[in-house]
């Protein structure tokens, strides 16, 4: 998001609105890559936005200087092969297993996806990386915390060496679909690998030789898109699957996961090579309806004191700054969870100039955060915006804004401040 946002404003004039110019920073095949470099849940920085700060700043040096030195074209047609496939019993052939035919499992979490990533910060206590025994106390507890069945013996022989936390794909209808969109798609000499999945580095590796052996010399680049069209967990390989760190217990389709891509993938390369369509093995699963809808909100009743209304600011002590500082506002608001604005953004910030007020900076800019806090029965969104220490003096104003009914019903206030 960092690299993304500053590319962009490096090469668009404006804050708001459409842009010419979009930079994605897309993920590829990270699902065993982590930015918290010192191995416990922090990285470089001191804070994770400071973190993030910095890791940004890495790829945008990077891929500037690659943006900047591009230039071969990609030459040739467009095309896409895509399938929807239930991974809930997919057969896979000896060419993709070397263990024989083998069958994917319906979908299951495994006791190290609730340990997480010790990397990251880890999960709960009682669960860690590497367990492969199923324990009758932990289950007990997961049966009375969750209300999910218990682990079936089919799905816990399919899923081995995972220990079963829940099962979410052997239900009718399960607790999630088993259909899973998988994508060949082409630009000229480079080739994408469209997948629904976090792919971990070495089954990246091997998706993507597989993939080349199928294609002619027109292509010349291969990337994957993770978390594309869905999201059915990670993609490890065999031999990650049986150590079941975070990575094999967020595998959802059990040890042969990725020989299954690997048989999909391979079988729309060569559709893709050989000009010939493909069919499905199933239909876009539509999961509307099949699941209760969840809300954000807890439904708690707000109000305002009298004579306000959302989007006034709250009464300021300091509205004088100086380049450099912090400046901060608040406003009556509404539960941000309630709904969601129509509108382009919770804020707005703007300078005062001979032709009018203009857009300097957004919710969506690195130097702007914008948080909520009940206070009593009311909401008060909390603005804040970091000054560069190069600002020009002048004055400002910042904005909340909210959904278009409650803009209809009241003019838009706005706190005014002044930098110099």
């Amino acid at each position: 998001g960092y690299a993304s946002l500053q590319m962009e404003s490096q090469r668009n004039s404006s804050n708001q609105g459409k842009k010419p110019f979009v930079a994605a920073f897309a993920q590829s095949d990270p699902g065993d890559v982590s930015p918290n470099t010192n191995l416990n849940n922090t990285g470089p920085g001191s804070t994770d936005v400071q973190t993030t700060k910095i890791m940004g700043e890495r790829q945008l040096a990077l891929a500037q200087k690659l943006f900047d030195q591009a230039n071969i074209p990609l030459n040739g047609s467009i095309e896409t092969r895509q399938v929807y496939v239930d991974l809930s019993d997919y057969q896979v052939t000896d060419e993709f297993t070397a263990a024989g035919p083998q069958t994917t499992c319906p979908s299951a979490y495994g006791y190290s996806f609730a340990g997480g990533s010790s990397e990251d910060g880890g999960g709960h206590f009682l669960f860690e990386e590497g367990m492969t025994k199923q324990s009758y106390f932990l289950d007990l507890l997961i049966g009375w915390l969750t209300k999910v069945p218990k682990w079936t013996a089919a799905v816990k022989e399919c899923q081995s060496p995972k220990p079963i936390l829940f099962e979410t794909g052997s239900g009718e209808p399960p607790l999630q679909s088993q259909i899973r969109s998988i994508t060949i798609a082409r630009i000229g000499s480079l080739v994408i690998i469209a997948l629904p999945v976090e792919v971990t580095t070495m089954a990246g590796r091997r998706l993507r030789m597989a993939i080349m052996d199928q294609l002619g010399n027109w292509a010349k680049h291969i990337v994957i898109a993770g978390y594309s069209n869905g999201y059915a967990g990670y993609v490890t390989t065999p031999e990650e699957y049986s150590i079941q760190q975070y990575e094999g217990g967020h595998t959802l389709h059990g040890r042969w996961t990725l020989a299954a891509y690997l048989q999909i993938t391979s079988r729309l390369a060569k559709a893709l090579e050989t000009n010939t369509a493909v069919n499905s093995d199933s239909i876009y699963d539509d999961w509307r309806g099949k699941s209760s809808e969840k809300s954000l909100s807890r439904g708690d009743k707000t109000s305002l004191p009298e004579g306000l209304h959302y989007g006034s600011p709250k009464a300021q002590n300091k509205t004088q700054y100086r380049p450099g500082d912090l400046v901060i506002a608040n406003f009556w608001s509404t539960n941000p969870t309630e709904n969601y604005p129509e509108v382009d953004n919770y804020l707005l910030v703007e300078k005062q100039t001979s032709n009018g007020w203009q857009a300097v900076a957004t919710d969506g800019s690195w130097e702007t955060t914008i948080s909520w806090h009940l206070n009593k029965k009311s909401f008060v969104a909390t603005a804040q915006w970091q000054t560069s220490p190069m600002i020009a003096n002048g004055t400002y104003r910042l904005t909340h804004l909210h959904s278009d009914a409650i803009i209809s019903e009241h003019s838009v206030e706005s706190q005014t401040i002044y930098i110099d």
